[in-house]
């Protein structure tokens, strides 16, 4: 598509950018694998830390309703429950 006219030489200065260009390539796919690491441990203590929190908050409840049972108070309904 050029007609037979060769490109232009780089100079100097464009041929250190690409250089530096690919170098920068590099670091990113480098801190991408390390980010990509770090967020899925992230992902795993939460994970393990929310169902230690929900077993917790279930065995409150399940203590506060029998107590409320077992004193014969009622509890207002709650805007999520039906009365």
């Amino acid at each position: 598509m050029t007609d037979g006219v060769e490109p232009e030489p780089l100079s100097a200065a464009e041929e250190r950018l690409l250089v530096l260009m690919a170098a920068l390539a590099g670091e990113q796919a480098q801190a991408s694998d390390s980010l990509e690491a770090s967020v899925m441990r992230t992902a795993r203590w939460q994970y393990l830390l929310r169902g230690v929190l929900v077993a917790v908050n279930d065995l409150l409840a399940l203590i506060v309703d029998g107590t409320l049972i077992l004193l014969g108070v009622r509890r207002p309904a709650s805007a999520g429950e039906y009365a």
